[in-house]
């Protein structure tokens, strides 16, 4: 399959600099023709296991190619400035199998982090409980407070793909696919998912997990959810084709999920066409509450808000729906009397409903359920039941650029972008969630409706933004096709900091964490010229 996104760069951090309890930090090496020593310390390990027995807070164990058949379960911790890391050797690309042996036991899983502070960073991790031998079966299993994965492949697993279960973790440019395989041609009754933040085994709700920039696609069960969370960022992923839903969110609170590209294709591998939802399922949960879903692009793909679950009392709680685009599909709302759904408040505002096959609104029962939604700015290609329509809506079509083919793996988000004479320019209403676009462009005083500003970057231009907090700058490219590109950064003394050379899709992102605060020059080198410019980074 090939990958439609560049994912982060990643510069991996040396920390032979640091302490940990009163040592010198170390630096483990792990490969195929290494040696497991009891009690000593080798030039190499054969088994990361093994290298993990050493491995201390502040330590990086670095894997070289090859393939590991091995289950690992890490309870040591680092500290957050003395992180653990367990990453791929710089330019390779080592494989955790589970061959026909692991995990060995029911609901298991092939990558347990226990501990805390643990980065695991650059990872192919397969083939988890394929045998079906034993129930559930998940590639990595993520139980720790404040961890990290980073550029996972994960795939062909029985079970769930990537658990996001201790608080304050981060998932960010992994690809999941073909996980959930219980589920398959609906065989099984298991629904597992291929990335999650899920329910915290001890507190019972997992708090501040990070969702960023992953690619979840083909799926057997459901593609990319949170349930049983709170303070949940899902942002910038793509996400297609998957059996059970595409995007969930579920029993969840402060969530904001923004920029993510969600699509269904036809004839696709699970043959299905899943929505993106909100809802709820647990009665002995905390109700959903304090969602924002904006900046959104939605091809083929139904908005369910709220999806009909059957728990009274639950239903659209403080919910922002705006600045979305909704391509040949419904927004879905309402629900039937015997879900006991009650709407309490919610706004859906400034998005485009495009459905060139049908009605662009569902309505689930009576319109009576619909009176705590305020629906205002929205643009209706064709005629919406009259209770979601306001005096401030426009009824046309929204004149998208809707260029390429859709197919898996190549939908652009350009797909969606308006054009210079569409009558969704300036037709929005203001709101402090919404000041930039799904291409982090700025909007105006008057913002256009859908997840795209018209005055932001035009085809053929670069536009690059920091993440302070972190030293990530991420770069947009506004082509109509994938560039064959090549990026250097250098620090203004002449050292070159970052190079990388491939073909480039419309959002990637450079992470400097690693590197002092200061200028750093980069240069961006295409199909069609050149661009370069300055980055700060400040901390």
């Amino acid at each position: 399959m090939k990958r439609t996104r560049f994912h982060s760069i990643l510069f991996f951090t040396l920390f032979l600099a640091g302490f940990s309890l009163g040592l010198q930090a170390k630096t483990l090496i792990v490969s195929s023709d290494g040696k497991n020593e009891t009690g000593k310390k080798a030039a190499s390990y054969s088994s990361i296991n093994h290298a993990l027995k050493f491995a201390l807070a502040g330590d990086t164990i670095y894997v070289r190619d090859g393939v590991y058949i091995e289950m690992i379960w890490y309870e040591n911790s680092g500290t957050e400035e003395n992180p653990i890391v367990v990453a791929a050797y710089p330019g390779e690309s080592p494989i955790i199998d589970g061959g026909s042996t692991y995990p060995g036991g029911d609901y298991g899983a092939l990558i347990n982090l226990v501990g805390n502070y643990i980065h695991f960073i650059g990872f192919e991790v397969r083939n988890s409980n394929m045998s079906g031998t034993y129930r559930g079966g998940s590639a990595i299993a993520v139980s720790g407070q404040y961890n990290k994965v980073i550029n996972a492949k994960v795939h062909h697993c029985w079970g769930n793909g990537i658990v996001l279960a201790g608080h304050h973790g981060l998932v960010e440019g992994c690809e999941v696919w073909q996980t959930c395989l219980s589920n398959e041609n609906g065989q099984a009754s298991m629904w597992d998912s291929g990335l999650s933040s899920v329910r915290h085994a001890r507190d019972g709700v997992t708090r501040g997990a990070v969702l960023r920039g992953n690619i979840v696609y083909n799926n057997w069960g459901e593609g990319l959810s949170a349930y049983e969370s709170a303070e949940v960022l899902i942002e910038d992923n793509i996400v297609y084709d998957n059996y059970s839903v595409n995007l969930y969110i579920s029993d969840a609170q402060n969530v904001l999920a923004q920029r993510n590209l969600v699509y269904n294709t036809p004839n696709n591998v699970v043959n299905r066409r899943s929505y993106f939802g909100l809802g709820d399922e647990r009665s002995d949960k905390p109700r959903s509450k304090n969602v924002a879903v904006i900046n959104n692009f939605l091809y083929n793909v139904d908005l369910w808000a709220f999806w009909s679950s059957g728990v009274p009392g639950s239903g659209l709680d403080n919910v922002l729906i705006a600045n979305n685009t909704v391509v040949n599909a419904q927004l879905i709302t309402g629900a039937s009397s015997h879900d006991g759904v009650v709407h309490k408040t919610a706004a859906i505002i400034n998005n485009i409903f495009l459905n060139y096959n049908g009605n662009p609104c569902s309505i689930r029962g009576s319109a009576e359920t619909l009176e705590n939604i305020h629906f205002s700015h929205n643009l209706w290609y064709t005629n919406p039941p009259s209770a979601v329509t306001s005096d401030s809506d426009v009824f046309a079509d929204p004149g998208l650029h809707l260029g390429g083919e859709v197919q898996a793996g190549g939908l652009s988000p350009n797909y969606f972008m308006l054009t210079e004479d569409s009558p969704a320019k300036d037709q929005g209403t203001q709101h402090k969630m919404i000041e930039s676009d799904y291409f982090g462009a700025s909007r105006d005083n008057y913002p256009d409706l859908g997840g795209h500003e018209l005055i932001g970057p035009q085809e053929g231009s670069i536009l690059v933004y920091p993440n302070p907090s972190d030293g990530v700058f991420t770069f947009l490219q506004y082509y109509s096709s994938e560039l064959d590109s090549q990026l250097m950064i250098s620090s203004t003394d002449g050292r070159i900091v970052a190079f990388y050379e491939e073909s480039m899709s419309h959002r990637f992102s450079v992470d400097l964490g690693a590197q002092p605060a200061g200028a750093y020059i980069y240069l961006l080198s295409h199909d069609y010229g050149s661009n370069s410019g300055i980055l700060i980074k400040n901390q």
